[in-house]
């Protein structure tokens, strides 16, 4: 089903560039932290989806211990 390819259809490496004492370059220095907010990113479908579900899963629950509140206190089966 599945064929592994033999080691030389693999791409070749690139060759690695030497870097001589000369070039060394000082390593830059860090930029100031700014104190500004990041800005908001607006709401998407996706969050509105789950805010919608998640409510609707919070109405169900209420509901669901609504109807269980009506037969009585717990264990249900058995009958006093």
């Amino acid at each position: 089903m599945f064929k592994r390819k033999p080691k030389s259809d693999k791409p070749a490496k690139p060759a690695k560039e030497k870097k001589s004492a000369k070039k060394r370059e000082k390593p830059a220095k860090r930029a100031a932290v700014s104190l500004t907010p990041a800005k908001k990113q607006p709401t998407d479908i996706y969050t509105v989806m789950l805010i919608i579900s998640m409510v609707a899963v919070l109405i169900g629950c209420i509901l669901l211990f609504m109807e269980l509140s009506t037969y009585g206190s717990f264990p249900w089966w058995k009958a006093a």
